[in-house]
């Protein structure tokens, strides 16, 4: 968790490629956004993940078809922590072991739904994480006090403040590097820790810096104005 623009999504993103590209493993992603009505709504966060995991899971898939069947009518009217259990939360324990982990990425948790009922889904999702085993959980959010409480108050969920990294300042000097190098670029050691500096530990800012010289017709020029 951390401030906007601070790279979480960044990370997000990083993860689920390198988990994607793993054969060791599975994958559920839903990339929440705020003003998007497919990507804000907790219930279609839950009917997601529902959905993705049943195309793993042959005993899964069965017991949520059962689901559906049975109490299909109530699933509009349900609320989420009603929706979670029922698609979820009761299903999944009774899951056979499959032979892969699945990794569960969930971005921008903050993004999803009213901001009064964010810890009823953070709730779910760790719960959702010690459903079974085999599911690992990862969640971005901004730092709202809401959802941190859920998850603070558990013993066993890692927590990282990215804002607290001492990491962040040489990750994001690497980036402006690789960035620069992309570009051609070779300003003095002096203007990298210049932008290092500027950035004061916001990616946002260094990749809108990159997107305005990616379409500079004179990227040296516009460099140095920084």
């Amino acid at each position: 968790y951390g401030l906007a623009g601070s790279g979480k999504s960044a990370i997000a993103n990083t993860i689920a490629k390198t988990v994607e590209d793993d054969n060791a493993f599975d994958l559920s992603c839903f990339f929440c956004k705020r003003d998007d009505p497919n990507l804000s709504k907790p219930t279609q966060l839950i009917s997601t993940l529902a959905s993705v995991i049943a195309r793993y899971y042959a005993s899964y898939r069965a017991a949520l078809i059962e689901v559906l069947c049975s109490k299909g009518r109530g699933l509009p009217t349900a609320g989420v922590d009603e929706l979670f259990m029922m698609l979820l939360g009761d299903l999944l324990p009774k899951t056979t072991q499959p032979p892969r982990t699945h990794v569960v990425i969930i971005d921008a948790l903050d993004e999803c739904g009213p901001p009064k009922g964010q810890d009823t889904l953070a709730r779910c999702l760790l719960t959702l994480s010690k459903a079974a085993p085999w599911i690992k959980v990862f969640v971005t959010s901004r730092g709202e006090q809401l959802i941190t409480n859920v998850f603070r108050a558990d013993a066993v969920c890692r927590r990282v403040n990215i804002n607290e990294e001492g990491q962040t300042g040489s990750d994001i000097r690497r980036y402006i590097s690789s960035k620069l190098t992309a570009l051609n670029l070779s300003p003095p050691p002096d203007a990298v820790n210049t932008l290092v500096t500027q950035a004061a530990g916001l990616f946002i800012w260094c990749s809108t810096l990159f997107k305005y010289l990616e379409r500079s017709d004179s990227p040296t020029y516009d460099l140095n104005r920084f």
